[in-house]
């Protein structure tokens, strides 16, 4: 890792923000098919599309995916705990910039070492079970300086983004580093899961004089000479059906891109129809070209805070992230995949750090971006709608091919309805849409049905909060039977063992509904909560009800060769609690707070001796030493039997765990576990820096005693020199940064309003650049 870092000590406050939501305790076997379970092997994939999706080897993902800079997280080590945690909570896709300046010191060099390592952000990203969007650029934007270009190109005579030979002598040399490294890593040949490829960005100059069309089909065909075989595309800036399919030469290869577009519209305004609900054509989003699913490769995870903070009142990044909170996801991410947005990136979910001078002028050090995974790494009440909609895309096949379907009104006014219906499997979705600032109640809503149309629910009606949003679904698949309906929203379902186990989530106090057809009464037994069932011989119709709160759980036999179904019913509080994994014994489902999570090659299924690991892991559900044994999940009578030596009590987040439901014997054991040890190290550092010895990047060496009680390994160094920790950054306090003299000449730290540079330092030459008001760089080197 080149150049000196300064080491300052990390505070008590972020030890305590680190400690902050690591999961899990309480374990249920599932099994499921989904994007993550595509196992990147060496033997060829296919990558393609049709208008409604993604084929992955045949098969339709929807991409569900977060934006990650891993130059905003200087520490190598620090990577698996965001991806991890992004898959954790639903996510099968990461998308990451790429920053030309970040890498690039002077002409003709290229550091992809240490901080910079590319390759082990890729491998990291395949073993946490994420699919990759790669973004290289030239261009970025990003909030980065001068756009991502490094600072010695201000001395070149070239013109920026067109095709003036010069800039694209100095473009073809980056991206042949940028691609090496990329090509290994594809999905299409085995080495990765990369899968897709970003040419340039938010590129709107020469759309009409030919430049600009030149120098797209470079960049084009610069990516397939150097071995890129996924699709491409471009992002949109806004919507504007620019550089859509056919608008410039791809040599003749045709089926291999897509048109992208980002949008970040207004929390305090209706959520935007782009795409089947809107005003179409090249305007209207995803209906500027039709022949490709709809592809979101930006869309407001939060939002970037100015110097002097007028953006928040003053609130920073705390009023990010309450502006666009969880119910801001919940109306607008919805809205998405109503109107076919199969493809959809939230940026950011994980922010982190613009260190050195990397932000451009806009922005200060912090890059929080009220994103879900706060600067700190830690989980938000964001991510609960996250995980809420991305099991349910990865559990519920049928969402992955949507056509738009017949007008249908719900009963009270103040609800928005849009129907959509999967044309091969007949299921049908609603989505009901609150946007007024008062509750409705009582709210019931006419959906088809393999029985006709129904008035839903039967009894009662449905509870709306302001500003909220829910998805409803008809005819989906649950193992081994087909949902008549539900007024809860699904969240996952799996067939585990023998038995078929379905998640549906709400609001706490919302009451719900679910009805299938059974030729004869079924056993109902109320494992937990409260919830009530009815059955009518005359139309064969089984209904339950129940009021969200906390974890129902309900076991319905329906007396036939098909398995039992177990039926959770989950309040926002429980889903988040609800971690889906898979290990080497098969995919479970865990419940709780305090224990570890799975490995990551478990995630995936894949064997323990993955090929690029070199090596063999064992491990499976990381448990606590602390709580005082690994989890065991057992069969047959151990059904709602506490686990664990000591025999703890069950409650959500605390000490205990319990099997909620169980197949065949499954033993989840690892105490070594590298998530486990993790969660040991924070539980103790709550205590403060002074017990835990000094900290690395990418490494900890526990001080002696403190190691020998944890009996924690001593763990060799990643990194050659200690990469330092710095303050929060708040708006117009002194903050401590990183000089790292490999970005370029003279770079050194960005200061807060007020406060100069440490003494010591040397800025150095100043190469910053301004951007317009659509994001566009301006500076020495010529932009039109």
């Amino acid at each position: 890792m080149p150049g000196p870092f300064r080491e300052v000590p990390m505070s008590r406050r972020s030890f305590t923000m680190l400690a902050a939501g690591t999961a899990a305790s309480l374990v249920v076997p599932l099994s499921g098919v989904s994007a993550a379970d595509i196992s990147a092997t060496a033997t060829a994939h296919s990558v393609s599309f049709d208008k409604y999706s993604l084929l992955v080897d045949g098969r339709r993902v929807v991409l569900w995916s977060g934006e990650f800079h891993p130059f905003r997280l200087p520490s190598p080590s620090l990577w698996a705990d965001v991806l991890q945690k992004m898959a954790a909570n639903g996510y099968n896709a990461v998308s990451i910039y790429v920053s030309w300046n970040y890498h690039s010191p002077a002409p003709g060099s290229y550091d992809f070492t240490g901080v910079r390592d590319l390759d082990r952000v890729l491998r990291a990203a395949a073993d946490a079970g994420l699919f990759v969007t790669v973004r290289p650029g030239p261009y970025i934007n990003a909030e980065v300086d001068a756009g991502g270009y490094p600072g010695w190109m201000t001395t070149s005579p070239g013109t920026a983004r067109t095709d003036n030979s010069t800039y694209l002598g100095h473009v073809d040399e980056w991206l042949t580093a940028v691609n090496a490294i990329v090509a290994k890593h594809q999905y299409t040949d085995g080495g990765g899961t990369v899968l897709l490829y970003q040419l340039e960005n938010e590129y709107s100059s020469h759309l009409t004089d030919g430049v600009g069309a030149s120098y797209m089909a470079h960049l084009y065909a610069k990516a397939r000479a150097d071995g890129i075989t996924v699709p491409l595309f471009h992002n949109d800036k806004g919507r504007n059906g620019n550089w859509v399919p056919g608008s410039f030469s791809t040599g003749g290869e045709t089926g291999s891109y897509l048109y992208a577009f980002d949008g970040y519209p207004s929390p305090s305004s209706t959520p935007p129809d782009w795409g089947y609900f809107g005003t179409g054509g090249a305007t209207g989003g995803s209906t500027a070209s039709p022949s490709t699913p709809g592809f979101e490769a930006e869309f407001s995870g939060g939002w970037f805070d100015c110097w002097g903070g007028a953006e928040f009142a003053g609130q920073g990044y705390a009023g990010a992230r309450a502006t666009r909170d969880a119910v801001f996801e919940r109306r607008f991410y919805l809205t998405n995949l109503a109107n076919g947005i199969k493809l959809q990136n939230v940026y950011m979910t994980f922010g982190g750090t613009s260190w050195g001078w990397l932000p451009a002028p806009v922005v200060y050090t912090s890059y929080d971006y009220g994103a879900a995974l706060d600067e700190a790494r830690n989980q938000t009440s964001k991510l609960v709608p996250m995980k809420q909609i991305g099991l349910m895309l990865e559990s519920v096949p049928d969402l992955a091919q949507l056509d738009r379907a017949a007008t249908a009104t719900a009963s009270d006014s103040l609800i928005k309805t849009y129907h959509l219906t999967n044309p091969d499997t007949g299921a049908h979705f609603y989505l009901l849409r609150n946007d007024h600032t008062v509750v409705a109640s009582g709210v019931t809503l006419p959906v088809t049905t393999s029985v006709g149309t129904l008035t839903v629910p039967a009894s009662g009606g449905m509870r709306f909060p302001a500003k909220d949003a829910k998805l409803l679904a008809t005819g989906i698949q649950l193992g081994h039977r087909t949902l008549l309906y539900a007024t809860a929203q699904p969240m996952y379902q799996a067939t585990i063992g023998a038995r078929d186990v379905a998640v549906f989530a709400g609001r706490a106090g919302d009451p719900v509904e679910l009805a299938w057809l059974a030729s004869e009464a079924p056993a109902v037994t109320i494992l937990d909560g409260s919830a009530t069932s009815s059955y009518d011989p005359a139309s064969g119709l089984l209904l339950i009800n129940a009021t969200l709160s906390g974890l129902i759980r309900v076991l319905v036999d329906f007396d036939d060769d098909a398995p039992p179904l177990l039926l959770l019913l989950a309040d926002d509080a429980a889903s988040a609690t609800l971690w889906r994994q898979e290990t080497a014994a098969g995919p479970v489902l865990v419940r709780g707070t305090r224990a570890g999570a799975c490995r990551p090659e478990h995630r995936r299924g894949r064997p323990p001796d993955r090929r690029h690991h070199g090596r063999q892991r064992s491990g499976g559900l990381g448990a606590d030493r602390d709580q005082g044994a690994d989890l065991e999940q057992r069969s047959g009578a151990d059904l709602g039997v506490p686990v664990g030596e000591s025999g703890r009590h069950n409650a959500a987040g605390g000490p205990g765990s319990r099997v909620v439901a169980a197949a065949d014997r499954v033993a989840v054991r690892g105490r070594e576990s590298r998530v486990g040890i993790r969660v040991r190290r924070l539980r103790l550092a709550r205590r403060g820096p002074d017990r835990l010895g000094r900290y690395h990047a990418g490494a900890f060496r526990p001080a002696g005693a403190v190691r020998r009680r944890l009996r924690l390994p001593l763990r060799r160094r990643l990194v050659s020199r200690p990469l330092q920790r710095h303050s929060r950054g708040e708006l117009g306090q002194p903050v401590v940064h990183l000089r790292d003299p490999g970005l370029g000449d003279g770079l050194a730290g960005r200061h807060a309003a007020g406060h100069p540079p440490p003494a010591g330092t040397d800025r150095g030459p100043g190469h910053h650049a301004e951007l317009d008001r659509d994001g566009d760089v301006r500076h020495p080197l010529r932009t039109e």
